[in-house]
């Protein structure tokens, strides 16, 4: 692998920006889009053969001239292929961000996996913004975690359905095998710690109009199955994501 063009967007909105000057792609075999992406790979660009889906596996926030970051211990960096294949150069990809520190995975259903986490990381998102942002305050009001947590579990079926489920293993005992009540109280714990400020809440604060094109997006995907949302979709109008 000559050349390896890495897009670390980290939001949704730029995805548009960036694909419509395909010249930045010449000359590299390999393009990784790392950052939120409900609506499919069919939005990138045409040469698929070159395109990579990808997630990181840390979070922070840019303060000045500082940035406070840390990884997220439940979920490393992910790559994948479109077509869900093990290939050769998402190997040495993943050999390269371990070389460099970061724990790194290979996923065979990538794309499932953005359109999960884009339900996850929405319906935590709506929480905070009923909380002012505050992830503390929110840690306060296991009310609305409550609706969080429902609200994402409501999300889950439907891309179950879909066959785009595919989440990181403590999601999927938290929201699969656990009782509501377990998973309302893990957050409020989390909520309090590290992940909740810079995993969370800074990047929530900060892209609070990627969170609602996103959740548009999660709408859009929710209306292609049989399964509805309702509790999803009314957390996202509770908190001014969706009307």
């Amino acid at each position: 692998m000559a050349h390896l063009l890495s897009w670390g967007l980290g939001r949704r909105h730029p995805i548009d920006w960036v694909v419509g000057d395909k010249s930045d792609f010449d000359g590299t075999s390999t393009v990784i889009f790392f950052g939120n992406n409900a609506a499919g790979p069919t939005s990138l660009i045409e040469d698929r053969d070159r395109v990579l889906l990808g997630f990181p596996g840390a979070s922070g926030t840019l303060r000045g001239s500082t940035v406070r970051c840390f990884l997220i211990r439940q979920q490393p960096t992910s790559f994948g292929e479109l077509d869900g294949a093990q290939s050769a150069r998402l190997a040495s990809i993943a050999q390269r961000f371990q070389a460099a520190g970061f724990p790194a995975a290979i996923s065979t259903n990538m794309d499932g996996s953005l359109k999960t986490h884009a339900v996850f990381v929405t319906a935590i998102s709506a929480g905070l913004y009923l909380a002012d942002g505050d992830p503390r305050r929110l840690a306060e009001m296991p009310d609305i975690l409550q609706v969080v947590v429902l609200a994402t579990k409501d999300g889950f079926r439907p891309l179950r359905a879909l066959g785009r489920f595919d989440a990181p293993r403590n999601l999927q005992v938290l929201y699969g095998w656990m009782p509501t009540w377990f998973a309302v109280r893990y957050w409020r714990r989390a909520l309090l710690t590290p992940l909740g400020e810079l995993g969370f809440a800074a990047h929530a604060n900060a892209a609070r109009e990627e969170m609602t094109l996103l959740a548009e997006d999660v709408l859009g995907l929710m209306a292609t199955s049989a399964l509805p949302a309702p509790r999803l979709e009314d957390l996202y109008v509770r908190a001014g994501m969706a009307r």
